[in-house]
């Protein structure tokens, strides 16, 4: 009789582990199987799908993923984690263009301080005002004095401009992050410096001739006395300041390169006081004759002295528009000929396809124009020493 009971008290114990073995199962199943659900449409939806694909990647994890699904002509590990089918085009992921402009703007003087104008039409238009309103004194029955201003329609047209850098199908997938970091700045560093050279150095020979503030006409030009950019004196540097409109000379910067920078901290007011002003706590910069001061790559430096030679600027960049059609299209090739962009300048030519090679390419349309030259000051060396 014990050993019945006993039998039966084990059957009860192993009837309920079954049971809760059984309750476990079911519960697992439930998580490892797919859960639908209804979106507001009525639509199922695979919740446990679409968790998987919205798995968060670094821009450089979907760059490196990107590169590399290239160099090995499989892009289903990027594309996966992008959520996209799509091969209808070759595109880096979106993080790569943002990285880009966000460099332009802290690397580039012109993007920084010009009146920066955006616009998808085929052409950017703005009006000039002439000069101001005048006011006359009018007796209480006389006739009224009136003034006629003018408005003049400008249209800006864009041009386009494009950089391209070669990739190599060899690369490794470590060194995927190191090109990311290299093709930022090389796209960024180069747009930068056009968007510089179209505000500031531009001689334009192609319509539209737009030319930038050392080539404009109608600018103060201030010649110094001698041939040479040594001869920049403290006169020359008051005549800059005071040769503009006042809200250009109040709000005014000087744009130079660094090599005129270094020539003008050795120079001396009539009080033998330095013009450039040391800043007096940090964060405040420095200044000349309490102007601040912008450095600018593009503007000559001492390897182009020479006579006649315009090399440094002052006034207030609002008075420049900068105008972009639309951001950088970057697009990626695996055939044809491009130039070496390690060579400069580019004597040997890459071919795509023979070289095992594809190639990043990015084109921007921009342009730039001075819309009021007065309010810009040139320091220009004398056409020959006096």
């Amino acid at each position: 009789a014990e050993v019945l009971v006993e039998k039966d008290a084990n059957s009860e114990l192993l009837s309920q582990i079954d049971s809760k073995l059984s309750s476990l199962k079911d519960e697992l199943k439930k998580e490892l199987d797919p859960v639908e659900v209804k979106d507001i449409k009525g639509n199922v939806k695979d919740v446990n799908k679409a968790t998987m694909s919205e798995e968060k990647h670094s821009k450089e994890e979907l760059f490196k993923m990107y590169v590399v699904g290239l160099a090995q002509g499989d892009l289903s590990k990027y594309k996966s984690a992008m959520n996209t089918d799509d091969d209808s085009a070759l595109l880096p992921p979106g993080e790569f263009v943002a990285e880009v402009e966000r460099l332009e703007e802290e690397l580039g003087v012109a993007r920084k301080f010009a009146n920066v104008r955006r616009s998808t039409k085929s052409t950017l238009s703005f009006l000039l005002g002439d000069d101001d309103l005048e006011v006359f004194d009018t007796d209480e029955a006389g006739a009224k004095t009136s003034t006629k201003n003018s408005y003049e329609k400008i249209t800006l047209l864009w041009r386009k401009f494009a950089g391209i850098l070669p990739i190599t199908d060899e690369l490794e997938e470590e060194s995927a992050i190191d090109l990311w970091n290299d093709a930022v700045n090389r796209f960024a560093r180069a747009f930068a410096k056009k968007e510089d050279q179209l505000v500031f150095t531009e001689t334009s020979n192609v319509s539209p001739k737009n030319h930038g503030i050392m080539n404009v006409a109608g600018t103060n030009v201030v010649e110094l006395s001698g041939d040479s950019m040594e001869d920049l004196s403290y006169d020359d540097i008051v005549d800059m300041v005071w040769g503009v409109p006042t809200p250009s000379s109040k709000n005014g910067r000087f744009w130079l390169n660094k090599d005129v920078l270094a020539i003008i901290q050795k120079i001396k007011d009539e009080e033998k006081r330095p013009i450039w002003q040391r800043a007096m706590a940090d964060g405040t910069p420095s200044t000349i004759l309490g102007k601040p001061y912008e450095l600018v790559d593009v503007l000559p430096g001492i390897a182009d002295d020479a006579a006649d030679k315009k090399f440094m600027a002052f006034g207030d960049l609002k008075y420049v528009t900068l105008g972009e059609r639309t951001g950088m299209n970057i697009q990626i090739f695996d055939s044809g000929i491009v130039g070496d962009p390690d060579e400069d300048p580019q004597g040997n030519d890459l071919n795509l396809i023979t070289q095992d090679m594809k190639a990043m390419r990015a084109v921007k349309r921009m342009n730039a124009k001075v819309r009021f030259p007065a309010a810009f000051s040139v320091a220009k060396t004398s056409a020959s020493a006096s």
